[in-house]
C-alpha cells in the first residue's frame, strides 16, 4: 500500500544570522517523517522567487508567521491523504497550489521547506539514504567542497568588495582528505591573519574579513596558508572567487572590485583575465552584474576554456534562464540554490538543463543558514561537480560537510 501524507506542520525558527525562517515537519501514513528548514540569502538575484515575510510586527517585519500559517492551513489541508510515493508529483502540485510566477502566494521559503521535508519522508519510507532517493537512475558522485575562507561584499562589513574567496581541493582523491585540507588550511589562514595583526573575526559564512585594499594581498595570504598546510598550490588546492558583482556595480554602470577603482565592463574583463593569469584561480562566480550580458559574453569567450565561470544571480536556479544562457554563450556552469526557485524538483530541472548544455553545476548554501544538510544529499544525488557551504567553521556550515563524510561512508558500505 502506497504511503499517504498524514501531517504537514510548520514552526518559525531562527537562522544563522538570528533572523526568522521556517521549519516544516511532515509525516506519512506509514510513520515515515521528514523535517526541513529554509535558508535565506542576503546577496540575491532580482529574479529569485519571493520569500514571504510578515512585513510588520516582530523582527522588524522579517517574521515568517504568515508563511507558517500557509503551511499549517492551506498546504496541510490540500495535501492531507494524498499519495506520497512520488515526491516530484507533490512538488508539481505545490507549484499549482501557489499559482503565481514568483511564488508570492505561499512563499518560496515555505514551499522549499515543504518540498525538502517531503523528499526526506519519502526517502525514509523507501529505507534509502536521501541522496539515493534523489539520484534515481542518474549518475551520482561526491562533489568537491568549496570552502569560503575570506568573506567580503554583502557578507562582511569593511571587507573587500568581492564577496567570497574559496579553497578548491580538486587534486585530493577523497572527501575525507578534501575536508581535512579545508580545515587545516583554514587554521593556517587564521594564524596568518593573527600574525599580520589583523582581526580573526568572520563574516556571515565563516570566512575571515580581510580589511586591506588589494585583492592580490588577500590571495597571497591564502596561498601562504595553503603552503603552510603542506599542500601543493594549483595541484592539490586552487582558488575560486564569488565576486557577486551586483554588489559593486556603480550607478553609472562601472565596477569597483577594489575600493577606489572604477572600471568599465571591458576594463573589468581585462582585470579578471589578468587576475586569473597571475593567481591559481580556477573558478569565477558572478564576475559581472546579472544584467550585463555583454560583459558576461566577453569574459566567457576569453576564459571558458581555462576556468569554470559560474552564474548565480543571472540564473537563479531557473531552467528557462539557464537554457537562454546556453544559447547566448554566457558562463559554463550554474549555481543551484533550491530556495531561489521553490522546490527540489525545479532545482533538479535546472540541473538537467545545465547538464544538457554541457555546463557544470555547483549546489550552494545561503548566507543565512540552518543546520539542515539537504543540499549535501542533493549535490551527491544529481552528481554535481561542487558543493559550496561556506567555511569549515560554524555548525550551520560544517554540518553540510559532515554529511558528505557520512555519505562517503554510506557509499563504501553499499
Amino acid at each position: 500500500m502506497k504511503p499517504t501524507i498524514a501531517l504537514i506542520d510548520a514552526l518559525q525558527i531562527l537562522d544563522s544570522r538570528g533572523s526568522p525562517t521556517i521549519r516544516v515537519f511532515t509525516q506519512l501514513s506509514d510513520g515515515s517523517a521528514g523535517i526541513a528548514s529554509a535558508p535565506s540569502g542576503k546577496s540575491t538575484g532580482k529574479a529569485e522567487k519571493l520569500e514571504l515575510r510578515d512585513r510588520g510586527g516582530a523582527f522588524s517585519g522579517r517574521g515568517v508567521l504568515n508563511a507558517v500559517e500557509n503551511v499549517r492551513g492551506l498546504v496541510g489541508r490540500y495535501f492531507y491523504g494524498r499519495d506520497a510515493s512520488d515526491p516530484a508529483e507533490i512538488d508539481r502540485a505545490l507549484v499549482e497550489l501557489d499559482g503565481t510566477a514568483d511564488r508570492s502566494n505561499l512563499g518560496a521559503n515555505a514551499m522549499v521547506a515543504v518540498s525538502m521535508a517531503i523528499w526526506r519522508a519519502v526517502a525514509q519510507s523507501r529505507s534509502q539514504p536521501l541522496w539515493k532517493t534523489i539520484a534515481q537512475d542518474w549518475d551520482h558522485n561526491l562533489p568537491v567542497p568549496l570552502f569560503n575562507v575570506v568573506n567580503g561584499g554583502a557578507h562582511a562589513s569593511n571587507g573587500l568588495p568581492l564577496q567570497e574567496f574559496m579553497l578548491v581541493p580538486h587534486g585530493l582523491p577523497t572527501t575525507s582528505e578534501r575536508i581535512r585540507c579545508g580545515a587545516e588550511v583554514y587554521a593556517q589562514l587564521r594564524s596568518g591573519f593573527a600574525e599580520a595583526g589583523m582581526s580573526t573575526g568572520v563574516g556571515d559564512e565563516g570566512g575571515f574579513i580581510f580589511t586591506g585594499r588589494r585583492v592580490a594581498d588577500a590571495i597571497e595570504l591564502i596561498i601562504r596558508a595553503i603552503e603552510r598546510g603542506g599542500y601543493d598550490v594549483g595541484g592539490e588546492v586552487s582558488l575560486a572567487i564569488d565576486a557577486a558583482a551586483n554588489g559593486f556595480r556603480n550607478d553609472d554602470g562601472t565596477y569597483s572590485p577594489e575600493r577606489g577603482m572604477k572600471l568599465t565592463s571591458e576594463e573589468l574583463c581585462e582585470w579578471w583575465c589578468a587576475l586569473v593569469d597571475s593567481a591559481p584561480v580556477v573558478m569565477l562566480e558572478d564576475p559581472f552584474h546579472e544584467d550585463d550580458a555583454r560583459g558576461w559574453g566577453m569574459l566567457t569567450r576569453r576564459l571558458q576554456s581555462h576556468i569554470t565561470l559560474v552564474g548565480d544571480d543571472i540564473f537563479v536556479t531557473d531552467q528557462a534562464r539557464i537554457h537562454r544562457a546556453v544559447l547566448d554563450g554566457i558562463a559554463n556552469a550554474a549555481l543551484l540554490k533550491p530556495n531561489q526557485i521553490g522546490t527540489v524538483s525545479e532545482t533538479i530541472d535546472a540541473w538537467a538543463e545545465a547538464r544538457r548544455g554541457g555546463y557544470k553545476t555547483v549546489v550552494s548554501h545561503r548566507s543565512g543558514e540552518t543546520a539542515d544538510t539537504f543540499i549535501s544529499d542533493l549535490a551527491v544525488g544529481i552528481g554535481s561537480e561542487y558543493l559550496k557551504s561556506g567555511a569549515p567553521a560554524r555548525s550551520e556550515r560544517v554540518e553540510k560537510y559532515n554529511r558528505l563524510l557520512e555519505i562517503e561512508r554510506e557509499m563504501v558500505a553499499r
